[in-house]
């Protein structure tokens, strides 16, 4: 099946793929090998490696499923360790993205909402509580969402409605100490946001002077026509760049495959990066923060060079490498760079997944382009992930082993929104449940009591024991409950009464359209010993005028059988006559 997302470790030679059969995969690409596999229920739909600065163990990543629950699984040395699981969404999981704080965790779904999650770490940075913040119910499904450097804003990809693009909108990133989720985690009214306009540059083309005539002096001018808006489309995948910079690409028909670098404070593009010939889907930074990368929904991958990362800037390379690596019908699933950014990871919905390793060729022209030693640094990124990893395996020796969280394996799970609004109905429910157990018991109580009674009555000697309508407190209540439950069961009679009328007439029309005129049923006899099979055909009766008119041919045919018996006597009688004559003379 399709392979919805992959991404490598930060940390070690390590990439995760997740498939839409339910399997999340981890592979050891040093060794070409397969290390493990889980499978779950439901289709996977997306998979991000945690980054080194949200999980300092390089060890987790984050799974989208399509029911809309999202799964945090820790790697192991056997498999898969599930950390954490919450279910956000009612509908597919397109994205999870980290705060950079590491303080939240934000999910996006095709339902239309953007999820808030708190999380919280222990002392050496490790993940050890999720708590829902609230939700943000967006006009479309969002498919892209990202960060922006100071947590503060998060930007995202909603999807066009009843005829209308999508748009793109940065929303304020809500805190649990800002909104109040004591009824609902809806927190929608209390977010603020703002809606990125989009206006491609259109290029001025002057037209040649008019040579004027004599003879068009008289005559109006024509007025030339406007030259048309570009189609935008909809925004399909975002990328905050700097705290004022973001990426974003189109899917209109002047605005497809190109990555556009905006600010809000500018309606135009920055720059325009022309890298595909189909819509953008995927957008994403190297773990070393030098490459940019993207997918389309043809199949191509890019990788970009950024020169000069600066905090307030950032300069991409004009030129890229690209590549149609999984066919021009299937959409890429994933794509990223190894640690030491001599890898590339694909993954497609064509069902594979690559594995490419960049030439050095292309390693001395980034680096002639980005003027900095890239051998120095590469050593020094392996050199220092080897020591974490090392570092990483004696610790995993050494630590106590937590146990796993409960998975949600039943695709009708509440989501979280659901739940708590559910929970309000079980207390409702638990409580009446709670009186009437209370109510119950004291039933049972009365009655042991009244037991007890009759039979310390029946042990008394015969003129000493009270008589059994001498135990009635009060006898009229017997009747005024029998004639309150009459009365009950009467007016719920007559409230039924309309329904029940209407399914009786609606039966009797159903039978009168499909049985009342069926003569014989349809009836099938199979043998026993062979293969054969008797069946007799559905018959419909005659109708009255049917039946009139076969009852009006039996007639005539009786009257015509009639006539001729009287014929053929008369002729019998004339033979014998003359028969005698002769014999006579």
């Amino acid at each position: 099946g399709a392979v919805t997302g992959c991404d490598t470790s930060p940390r070690g030679a390590f990439y995760a793929s997740a498939g839409a059969d339910g399997t999340v995969r981890l592979f050891n690409y040093a060794e070409k090998k397969e290390v493990y596999c889980t499978a779950f229920a439901q289709p996977a739909t997306f998979l991000q490696w945690a980054p080194m600065w949200m999980d300092k163990t390089c060890t987790m990543v984050a799974t989208g499923f399509a029911d809309g629950v999202v799964r945090l699984l820790e790697q192991t040395r056997n498999d898969w360790k599930l950390a954490h699981v919450f279910k956000p969404h009612t509908s597919s999981v397109r994205a999870v993205a980290f705060a950079p704080d590491s303080q939240r965790l934000a999910s996006c779904s095709e339902d239309g909402t953007i999820f808030f999650q708190q999380l919280t770490q222990d002392g050496e940075g490790v993940l050890k509580n999720v708590e829902p913040i609230g939700f943000i119910q967006c006009a479309g499904p969002v498919s892209s969402i990202s960060w922006s450097p100071d947590s503060t804003k998060l930007i995202a990809c909603v999807g066009g409605h009843q005829g209308h693009d999508g748009e793109l909108i940065e929303y304020s990133a809500p805190t649990l100490a800002e909104v109040d989720t004591s009824t609902t985690f809806d927190v929608s009214a209390s977010v603020a946001s703002r809606v990125y306009v989009f206006e491609k540059k259109v290029p001025v083309v002057e037209a040649p002077p008019k040579v004027e005539k004599k003879d068009d002096l008289d005559e109006e001018a024509e007025p030339e026509p406007e030259p048309e808006p570009p189609k935008n489309g909809t925004p399909r995948a975002c990328l905050y760049v700097t705290a004022g910079t973001f990426l974003v690409t189109m899917d209109g028909a002047d605005t497809v495959g190109v990555v556009y670098e905006c600010t809000f404070d500018f309606k135009h593009p920055i720059k325009e990066l022309a890298t595909h010939d189909a819509p953008i889907t995927l957008l994403r930074v190297s773990h070393s923060n030098q490459f940019l990368i993207s997918g389309s929904a043809n199949g191509q991958v890019a990788i970009r060079g950024i020169a000069e990362p600066q905090p307030d800037a950032a300069r991409f390379l004009s030129k890229c490498w690209l590549a149609n690596l999984h066919g021009v019908e299937n959409r890429v699933g994933g794509a990223a760079l190894g640690f030491d950014d001599k890898t590339v990871v694909t993954s497609g919905h064509d069902g594979n997944t690559l594995l490419l390793n960049i030439s050095l060729e292309f390693q001395i022209a980034i680096t002639d382009a980005m003027a900095v030693d890239a051998a120095h640094a590469a050593v020094a990124a392996a050199l220092a992930a080897e020591l974490a990893l090392e570092e990483l395996r004696l610790k995993a020796v050494s630590v106590e082993i937590t146990p796993e969280a409960e998975d949600i394996s039943d695709p009708t799970h509440y989501s979280i929104q659901q739940e708590k609004i559910q929970a309000e109905e079980d207390r409702r429910q638990a409580e009446a449940l709670r009186k009437k157990g209370k109510v119950r018991e004291r039933l049972v109580a009365l009655r042991e009591r009244f037991e007890a009674l009759l039979g310390t009555n029946a042990a008394l000697p015969s003129g000493e024991q009270l008589a059994p309508e001498e135990f009635e407190v009060d006898p009229e209540l017997r009747v005024l409950l029998e004639k309150a439950a009459a009365d009950k069961v009467e007016e719920a009679r007559k409230e039924l009464a309309w329904e029940s009328e209407k399914k009786a007439i609606g039966l009797q029309k159903l039978r009168a359209a499909f049985l009342d005129d069926v003569a014989v049923e349809y009836i099938e006899l199979q043998a026993f010993r062979s293969p054969h099979a008797v069946a007799s055909f559905r018959t419909k009766k005659l109708t009255p005028a049917q039946r009139e008119n076969i009852n009006s041919v039996h007639t005539l045919i009786a009257a015509e059988e009639a006539n001729k018996k009287g014929k053929d006597a008369g002729g019998a009688v004339d033979s014998a006559k003359g028969a005698a004559g002769r014999g006579a003379a």
